[in-house]
């Protein structure tokens, strides 16, 4: 099948976009699926979507908003909690809370979280967390991996940014 060209400001066909170990925390909508505009030239619905180990929790949105359904979707070990889903079927989305904290201005799963060694998938390609710790064993579903490893990565502030005169 062949698309035509965009015009200017148009998007391309998204296809085998892998959204994987990510926590998304009371977004307007987590996940947006698709485009529609009839001003601006989209070519095709996503192709080969894979959602897969993300935390949603959302307190009073949509998790999924989906404005062009997907040609093939696959979703595992997800964990969603504190809205709607969004989608018709929730195969791959577990309803439950995750029990998360928040340290130093980040939201982690806590000890007794259910979100540890959750993940469904390895996906090898995924070797830290956030912190920049590394990924081993079975993973946690989301953004975090409980792990005794030092932090090499953690939230910037404006002391750790800028022109080096602003401090």
């Amino acid at each position: 099948m062949k698309f035509p060209e965009l015009k200017k400001g148009g998007y391309n066909r998204v296809k085998n976009p892998v959204i994987a170990f990510n926590t998304l925390i009371n977004n307007m909508y987590d996940i947006t699926v698709g485009y529609a505009n009839k001003d601006i030239n989209a070519d095709g619905a996503p192709l080969n979507v894979t959602l897969s180990n993300n935390i949603f929790y959302n307190s009073s949105n949509k998790t999924m908003n989906i404005v062009t359904s997907p040609v093939r979707i696959r979703t595992e070990g997800n964990i969603y909690f504190g809205s709607k889903l969004g989608l018709s079927e929730n195969t791959g989305f577990e309803t439950k809370d995750p029990k998360l904290v928040k340290k130093d201005d980040i939201y982690i799963p806590s000890d007794d979280s259910s979100v540890i060694g959750n993940a469904k998938e390895n996906f090898d390609f995924v070797r830290t967390n956030i912190n920049g710790q590394k990924r081993t064993g079975i993973k946690d579903s989301g953004s975090f991996q409980k792990s005794g490893d030092p932090v090499i990565n953690s939230p910037l502030d404006p002391s750790k940014v800028g022109p080096d005169w602003m401090h």
